[in-house]
């Protein structure tokens, strides 16, 4: 695929404003975002505290890369259920575990191993998990792209279109949440993109709707309140479901204008938030985050 130089991220808010023109589940509080906008510059930036680092620059991208294709819904049944310990920690332990012998050993063998361990830990929608490191074994896509990112020569946005002309699991979420990830998390890691991490959109998932809707950014209709307090599944791809994120997508936008920090510092900010509030999150079955 032939990158374009339309930003991936202009679709995503395009979307976004599609469904927060006439909403009917979810509710944006304009007022509380400027005031919480306020609240965030005078307690500052938070950092984010990484997993361990690889043996170099070029292993630590290719790792954030496997991690990143599987990074999604770790929970059962109910937001408080992680069957086996499944969590974003442990899947980064075995990622790491998984390249502790490459380049010696293929990354083919290597991914074999990792899908040995996500099967003996029985991670939730294991065969999903599957099925995307698959796409990453596939005539070495996944270590090309690394060399691409490492070169240092191309636009977020030249890697977004990689990503997701590459890996049709990163393509089918329309919120593209995993692939901005992707960059967020190359940011944490290194500093990089600062400036282009400005215009990217947040990626979406279900700790920052929680965390905004605690804060009271976003005001739920009565009926979608009571079904993320019951534990209700809210189908992928729903109505219901799309607010949410499109929500916190528009919301985030907007904390980076007030701000002035890029998206990544804005959900680093909320998303380490996520263990002082006990309220459950909306529970949507998918690989998307």
């Amino acid at each position: 695929m032939k990158a374009s130089t339309e930003p991936l991220s202009n679709s995503v808010f395009e979307l976004a404003e599609k469904f927060m023109k006439d909403p009917k589940y979810v509710f944006i509080q304009n007022e509380v975002v400027e005031k919480l906008a306020e609240d965030m510059k005078t307690s500052g930036k938070i950092k984010y505290a990484l997993h361990h680092p690889e043996t170099s620059v070029y292993k630590d991208i290719l790792s954030e890369i496997i991690s990143n294709s599987i990074n999604y819904c770790f929970w059962y049944g109910c937001s408080y259920v992680r069957p086996n310990g499944s969590s974003s920690a442990l899947l980064y332990d075995l990622v790491h575990k998984s390249l502790v012998s490459y380049p010696n050993v293929s990354l083919h063998n290597c991914l074999n191993t990792l899908c040995d361990e996500l099967t003996y830990h029985r991670f939730p929608l294991l065969e999903q998990r599957i099925k995307h490191l698959k796409q990453l074994k596939r005539n070495t896509k996944a270590e090309n792209l690394a060399w691409i990112i490492e070169d240092g020569k191309s636009s977020v946005n030249n890697i977004l279109y990689e990503l997701i002309s590459r890996f049709p699991g990163y393509a089918s979420d329309l919120f593209l949440k995993r692939a901005v990830l992707l960059i967020v998390q190359l940011f944490r890691r290194y500093n990089w993109f600062s400036q282009e991490l400005r215009t990217l959109h947040i990626p979406a998932d279900y700790q920052v709707p929680k965390i905004l809707n605690c804060l009271y950014c976003t005001k739920y209709s009565i009926d979608l309140q009571n079904k993320i307090i019951s534990h209700t599944l809210i189908p992928q791809g729903s109505l219901e479901e799309c607010e949410i994120r499109s929500a916190t997508i528009l919301i985030a936008k907007k904390l980076c204008e007030l701000t002035g920090w890029n998206v990544a510092e804005i959900d680093t900010w909320l998303f380490l938030k996520k263990d002082l509030i006990e309220t459950p999150f909306h529970l949507t079955i998918t690989t998307d985050y």
